[in-house]
């Protein structure tokens, strides 16, 4: 699989057959749409799987404005940290996906040089910060040379706390075109003390399903994807996967 081999360091191990229904569930939502919750054991590697098939939409098109969304501010840019290590370091990526990671690896990671870089004598716009990741300019890069354009042209990644600014995201390219989120994977939205607190799992529930569910803009879908852990009875990874209380989320346990 895609995983195993450009993420090789990253999944040592064999999957359990409970990680290729998940990355199942990740492929099907991502292509059909839809939005799922499941609700795995801490520790089981959910969150990696994540970050690794949205890496994969990222690079291969079918995703351009992914947003990772945590329990807490620090907890998402730990995601974003991930995802900045594996662009900069791993060569098969860098093999395959050169138009994305040489652009990234020449700059060493420096947010200052990325904002310098060009190519061709055009600006390649990427961003590199705490909360987000754009992608090389691709169409500028490639035009020049002859080749074709690649999918992930100027894709996004981006974070936030489930706490914070979550609404109104958007970005506009260097041709005019604005972008919004497509995909959401909203990863263990609740912490210990949330999670005991009726009132803080009400408005984490109200944020996932009214502000992410809005983040693609009127009359647009997002898939949204929420791997979670119960930590109480009828909590926030209790009832949005229970169906009778999130009739609008697929929720497996």
């Amino acid at each position: 699989s895609w995983l195993k081999f450009y993420l090789a360091e990253t999944f040592p191990l064999p999957f359990a057959q409970i990680h290729k229904n998940y990355i199942y569930d990740l492929d099907y939502i991502s292509e059909n749409g839809g939005w799922k919750a499941i609700v795995f054991p801490r520790g089981s590697g959910k969150t990696t799987i994540a970050q690794g098939v949205t890496l994969k939409y990222l690079l291969t098109g079918s995703t351009k404005y992914a947003v990772m969304i945590a329990a807490r501010a620090e907890f998402a840019r730990n995601l974003i940290k991930t995802f900045k290590s594996w662009l900069l370091h791993n060569d098969r990526l860098a093999a395959d996906y050169p138009e994305v990671c040489a652009p990234i690896r020449h700059t060493r990671g420096i947010p200052q040089a990325m904002k310098t870089l060009t190519a061709f004598g055009e600006s390649v716009f990427m961003e590199w910060t705490a909360d987000r990741i754009v992608f090389p300019d691709a169409p500028l890069i490639l035009s020049a040379s002859k080749k074709n354009i690649p999918a992930s042209a100027s894709a996004i990644i981006d974070s936030d706390g489930i706490t914070g600014a979550i609404r109104g995201r958007n970005y506009t390219l260097p041709n005019g075109t604005m972008l919004r989120p497509d995909l959401c994977i909203v990863d263990d939205p609740q912490t210990k003390e949330s999670a005991k607190s009726l009132q803080q799992t009400d408005d984490r529930l109200s944020v996932i399903k009214a502000d992410v569910a809005g983040l693609a803009g009127p009359a647009k879908d997002i898939r949204i994807i929420v791997p979670c852990t119960i930590i109480e009875t009828n909590d926030l990874a209790d009832q949005i996967s229970d169906s009778t209380k999130s009739p609008d989320f697929i929720g497996e346990r």
